[in-house]
Parts: C-alpha cells; sequence; structure tokens
C-alpha cells in the first residue's frame, strides 16, 4: 500500500498558496502574538520553522482574502482586523544584488553608504508599491469591513497631491493618473534589477537623482490616502519587512554591507511616526547582537520606545514552574491539519490525533523489559560486601521487573551496606517504590543504565516522548513526524507490511525515525553561522552528560543533562557570554533563569541541550532534577577547551568530572552502538 508522506515539506511559509495556507495555519499562535496585530512596530523573533513568515502572512491581503473567499473565519479577531497589510520579503526582493554592483555617483565618496542610501530607496518604493497593490486587491469586498473607498475621484485627488510631495524629489511629476503611478512605481524596481544584474551599464540618472530618505515617502503616502478619503482615517498600515536575518549574512560577502543596510531599518523604526507600523520578521541572532545605531545619527534604538519583541520561542517554551504551555494544542491542531489537507481520504480521529498516530507510550517497565529480553543478570551490580540475601533478590527481580531491580540497586547504594542488612524486601510496594518523586527523578536515567548495559538503544516512542523532544520547536516536531513517515514507508517498500498501514506506528519504526531526526539535527548544525564550534561544543557536552549518567551507579544526580551557572560568572568573560547566547538563539541550547537550591544565593541560568539532540547522545530529554552546577568561569572553561570550541583557551588545571578519552562520537556507527529493533521482535 502507498502513501504520501504528509510531512515531506517541512517548510510552507512563503512556498503555499493563498488558499492552502487557511488549510494548513493555525491560530493558536494568534492569541500569545496579538501586538503583531496592534499599533506600533514588533520584531517577531523565531528560529526557523516556528512560524514567523505563517505569521506575517496573515498581514497579506491576499491571504485575507481566501479566508473571506473560503468561507472561514479571519483568525485575526475582528476589533483588531481593520487593517491594511504590505511589504517586502528581504530575501526575495533583489536587496542582495544591490551588493554585487556598486552603484557611483560624483558626489558620493563612501561607497557602502552610498549603497545603503540606495537600499533605503529601494525599500521605500518597493512598499510603496505594495501597499497601493494591497488596497486595490481589498477594496471589493472588503471596503466597508476595513474602510476603503477607491473611487475615480479619490484616486485622482490623491495623485495630484501625491506626486508634488518633495519627499519624491521630481521623479513623479510626470504622472497623470492611479494607473500611471502605479507603471512609475513599478518601472523605478525594475530599473534597480536590471542594473543590478548586468543588463544595463549605468542606472538611469532619474533615480540616482531622486533616491529617497527611508520611511518618509511611506508617510507621505500613508497621510494622503487618509486625506483624500481612499483609507478611513482608523485604518491601520502595518508593513511587514520579513527575513531580516539575509541583510546580516551580507557581511559575509562584503564587509559592513548588511550593518549599514540594518542602520537603515533602525533609522525607519526610530521615526515612531503612528501613521505606519512595520512588523519585523527575524532569527533571534539577527537582531540582539547588533548595536542598533540608527544611520546618520549616533542615537541607538530603544526596546519598548522604538519597538516591542513577539518572541516565538518564548511563547511556545514550556516556563519552568508553569502550566500555561500552548506547543501540545498547537502541534495538535498543525498535525491534524497538515493529514486532512495531504490524506484528504484518510478518517481522522476527532480528538487526540497525534495519540491515534504515534499512541500513549508504553511505561517505564515496559520498555525495560523490551530492552532486556535476555541476560537480563546484567540489569544490576552487586557490591561485593552486599549480603547474600540481596544479591539473590536483586538477580530474582530483574528477572520479571528489571526497571524496578535497577531501581533497587541504587537505593541500596545510597543506603550503604549498614541499611540493607537483614533487610530484604518482601512484599510491595518495596521501600524505593513508594518514593513516588525519588522514583520520578530516576526513571530517565534507570533507562539509559539498562540500556547501556545491554547495549541496546534507548526505545523513543509515544506522544509525551515526541512532544518532549520537539520542545516548543514546530520544525523539530515535524522533522520527527517527516522521518516517522519515511520510516513506515521504506518498511511498506520492504513488504513487512502486507494489507494495510495500521496504527499507531509500531515503537521499532517510531524509534529508528526519531533517531534518524536526531542525527539530522547534530548533522545540520554547521550549516549556519559559527555552527563548527558550536557542534564541537555540542557533541562533547552530550557525551560527557551520557558518561556521567551511565556511570552514576547510585543515581544520587539525575540531573546530569544540563549545567548551572551563576549569572555573574557568565557575564565575566564577553567571550563566553556569546558563544553560549549564541548557542541559544540558534536554538542548540535552551535556556532558564531559575532559583539556586540553597537560599541567599546568587542567581543563576541553567542551559540543556537542544532535547532533539537527545536520542543521538542517548540522554534524557526530558528535566526532572537540578543540573549539574558550575560556579566559576574555569568549570566552563574546561568544557570549551576539552570540546576543542575553543582553542586558545589556556590547557584546563583540572578536569569537571571524568576527563573523556575523545571528544567525537561515530555518527556512522552511533545506531549500532545501542542496538536496532527488528519491527517483528
Amino acid at each position: 500500500m502507498n502513501f504520501h508522506n504528509p510531512f515531506h515539506e517541512l517548510y510552507l511559509g512563503e512556498s503555499i498558496g493563498a488558499n492552502e495556507f487557511v488549510q494548513l495555519f493555525s491560530d493558536v499562535m494568534v492569541g500569545p502574538s496579538l501586538a503583531l496585530f496592534q499599533p506600533g512596530n514588533v520584531v517577531l523573533s523565531g528560529l526557523p520553522g516556528s512560524g514567523k513568515s505563517m505569521m506575517l502572512n496573515l498581514l497579506k491581503p491576499s491571504i485575507r482574502r481566501a479566508y473571506k473567499e473560503s468561507g472561514i473565519n479571519f483568525p485575526v479577531p475582528k476589533e483588531y482586523s481593520k487593517f491594511i497589510g504590505a511589504g517586502i520579503n528581504l530575501q526575495r526582493s533583489s536587496i542582495a544584488d544591490l551588493g554585487q554592483r556598486p552603484i557611483r555617483s560624483e558626489n558620493v565618496q563612501d561607497e557602502l553608504s552610498e549603497l545603503a542610501v540606495f537600499f533605503g530607496d529601494f525599500i521605500n518604493y518597493s512598499i510603496t508599491r505594495d501597499i497601493i497593490n494591497s488596497i486595490e486587491e481589498l477594496h471589493e469586498g472588503f471596503d466597508k469591513e476595513i474602510g476603503i473607498n477607491l473611487s475615480k475621484e479619490n484616486k485622482d485627488a490623491f495623485t495630484k497631491v501625491l506626486i508634488k510631495d518633495e519627499c519624491w524629489f521630481g521623479y513623479l511629476n510626470d504622472v497623470k493618473d492611479w494607473d500611471n503611478l502605479k507603471h512609475k512605481l513599478k518601472s523605478r524596481l525594475q530599473e534597480y534589477r536590471s542594473y543590478l544584474n548586468y543588463n544595463k551599464d549605468f542606472l538611469d540618472s532619474s533615480i540616482i537623482n531622486s533616491k529617497t530618505s527611508i520611511g518618509i515617502p511611506i508617510i507621505v503616502l500613508a497621510k494622503h490616502l487618509r486625506e483624500c478619503g481612499i483609507l478611513a482615517n482608523d485604518v491601520k498600515l502595518y508593513v511587514r519587512l520579513d527575513q531580516y536575518e539575509d541583510l546580516v549574512w551580507l557581511n559575509d560577502r562584503i564587509p559592513n554591507l548588511g550593518t549599514n543596510f540594518q542602520s537603515i531599518i533602525y533609522k525607519l523604526l526610530a521615526i515612531r511616526d503612528v501613521t505606519v507600523s512595520y512588523k519585523i520578521g527575524t532569527r533571534p541572532f539577527a537582531w540582539k547582537y547588533s548595536k542598533q545605531e540608527v544611520a546618520g545619527t549616533s542615537a541607538v534604538l530603544e526596546q519598548y520606545r522604538n519597538y516591542t519583541v513577539v518572541s516565538l520561542e518564548h511563547v511556545l517554551k514550556r516556563k519552568e514552574n508553569s502550566r500555561s504551555y500552548i506547543f501540545p494544542k498547537l502541534a495538535e491542531d498543525i498535525f491534524k491539519r497538515r493529514l486532512k489537507n495531504k490524506m484528504p481520504d484518510f478518517k481522522l480521529p476527532k480528538t487526540n490525533c497525534l495519540e491515534y498516530f504515534f499512541g500513549k507510550g508504553m511505561d517505564a517497565r515496559e520498555r525495560a523489559l523490551k530492552l532486556v529480553k535476555k541476560d537480563r543478570d546484567k540489569v544490576v551490580k552487586f557490591d561485593s560486601s552486599w549480603p547474600a540475601s540481596w544479591k539473590k533478590f536483586l538477580l530474582s527481580l530483574s528477572k520479571t521487573d528489571p526497571f524496578s531491580a535497577k531501581l533497587a540497586e541504587a537505593w541500596a547504594k545510597q543506603k550503604g551496606k549498614e541499611q540493607i542488612v537483614d533487610s530484604t524486601p518482601t512484599e510491595r510496594p518495596y521501600p524505593w517504590e513508594s518514593k513516588k518523586y525519588w522514583v520520578k527523578e530516576r526513571t530517565a536515567q534507570a533507562l539509559i543504565q539498562i540500556a547501556s548495559r545491554n547495549r541496546q538503544q534507548i526505545i523513543w516512542e509515544g506522544v509525551d516522548d515526541i512532544l518532549n523532544l520537539s520542545s516548543g520547536s514546530l520544525l523539530g516536531f515535524l522533522s520527527i513526524c517527516q522521518q516517522v513517515w519515511e520510516a513506515a514507508q521504506q518498511d511498506i517498500q520492504y513488504n513487512k507490511y502486507h494489507e494495510k498501514v495500521f496504527y499507531p506506528f509500531p515503537a521499532p519504526i517510531q524509534t529508528i525515525a526519531i533517531l534518524e531526526a536526531s542525527l539530522r539535527w547534530v548533522e545540520d548544525i554547521i550549516k549556519q553561522p559559527g555552527g563548527h564550534k558550536r557542534k564541537k561544543f555540542v557533541i562533547y557536552l552530550g557525551t560527557y552528560f551520557y558518561n556521567r549518567l551511565t556511570s552514576d551507579d547510585k543515581m544520587s544526580y539525575p540531573g546530569s543533562n544540563g549545567f548551572s551557572l551563576p549569572i555573574s560568572v557568565i557575564t565575566e568573560n564577553a567571550e563566553i557570554e556569546d558563544f553560549l547566547l549564541d548557542a541559544c538563539d540558534y536554538g542548540d541550547i535552551l535556556t532558564f533563569r531559575h532559583t539556586p537550591k540553597n537560599k541567599g544565593a546568587k542567581s543563576r541560568q541553567k542551559f540543556y541541550l537542544n532535547p532533539i539532540f537527545s536520542p543521538y547522545f542517548k540522554i534524557p530529554a526530558i528535566r526532572t532534577k537540578e543540573p549539574i552546577y558550575f560556579n566559576n568561569i574555569e568549570d566552563i572553561k574546561n568544557i570549551l577547551f576539552d570540546s576543542g570550541a575553543f582553542s586558545d583557551f589556556a590547557p584546563p588545571k583540572y578536569v569537571i568530572g571524568s576527563k573523556l578519552k575523545t571528544n567525537k562520537i561515530d555518527t556512522k556507527n552511533n545506531f549500532k552502538q545501542g542496538g536496532q529493533y527488528s519491527l517483528f521482535e
């Protein structure tokens, strides 16, 4: 039986049509991101695949019209929906071409400054043209709902007053009417593109001599649209600027080119005119680490004064000690929408769609039994001084309940020989089983040790595992779903399913798929700027955590899948601080501020590897216990030096925990180390 992979394409933001967008978009994110649909400049920050472009697409007139034509309610609340949206995608609009050919004039000496001015002019004309196009697209059917009157009288009055404004420096003087204005705007942008692609020897002098100041023509346009009655006075004008991070990457080709272009955007936001609001979509690294100096001044942007930030990572990430976590609801909704769109003939369950396909998941005892089908004696390790009765008891228990036997071993080692002599348990619940939170905190570590001792791979399956591994990352969630379907398709090819696909997907299918997704995420770290250093750090840290978790037979420190540092220590060394924050902004590490366990201690920050890396390193994806406490700068320096991420650090004076013999993991044989599953085992 052949069936399509509904998750074959991970990124959909800019690649789907308006009608398909309506079917696929989840409105779960709208509520926490309402600032995007209110007056004021907003920076919408998010990692790849977090939904930035999908959210910004709600500002497009084509999307709004598609909702109306489909009979589906527009997901923006009615009280915030009286707006005209327009904008530009900085990746798709030829902005990068501005750096591939200089534009020279006799009056400008500094080439980078000149290019930045032309960049601002290109932005002005692109947005001006798109605003006019957006009004035209929405005026039929939305005239009363939004407040649009595109009568000939209004258009003529608007065109007449607009072209006379001095902000255009005479470029629009020969415009006769509304249609002629649209043609003039379009021809200027075509002139830019033609020159930048070497189709012309010179940029037309009419452009060189009429460069506009960033943002001013847009304000003028908005003012006259309202004064001439085309837009009602209470209609908001929102301008989106998506893929802002592309400006940062221009610096890789021409030093400081992107920085100069960024300063133009900062000038746009610094105008703070209530006539127009700008909505910028960006990856976190591209916004945080620039000085945000406004072009032509010594001023810098100020958050809350010039703009506000909506962080999709913050919205989707599970908060420490908080029950407000919208990601499971979002994942369920997106999952169901994908299946409806790509598998329209499949009858989906009305509720718990994720559970239907992935199952509830096995409990710890069931997982342990599957990990040790043979040689269950390996589950426990005895201290030689232990009483014979205890050894016999543990061996017997490991035959029927290896999970409880592993907990019993740790409990006994924590208690010591004196506490367990002549106290062999005889009835359930055993002493360690009655300690609910003690067991909960050690469940993941116990399974890791059982798998390690029996040379088996950890089992990853069930809706909870998938949500925990995704940890608020839509791209991580979709990556896992993609690999699960691919693994199932491969089994169909090899005739392991004969007549039909059955759900939930078997645990071996899910485990193999999740391991593949995890491997790809680790390998993909190097695809981003600075990724080589971060990958070394991630691999070392993941191996370090695994060694600690598997060597701690007492399971006295089950939180060894993360580390904590005092905030004051982090800020002592700017290079280390930037590295850690950079790793967080690229999604390789998650960070949380937390209150230390000792009263009166300094505030701390804790760091965990992205949970989707957990299957690769065979470490827990959940956080149930306090992480490893590092207390000074040397602690983290040792890790960074040993990993090879910072070879310029002095050799470590000491090593935290046990020195690792290698910083590398054999990715080719990584899955073989833990064994594989057969579908019908």
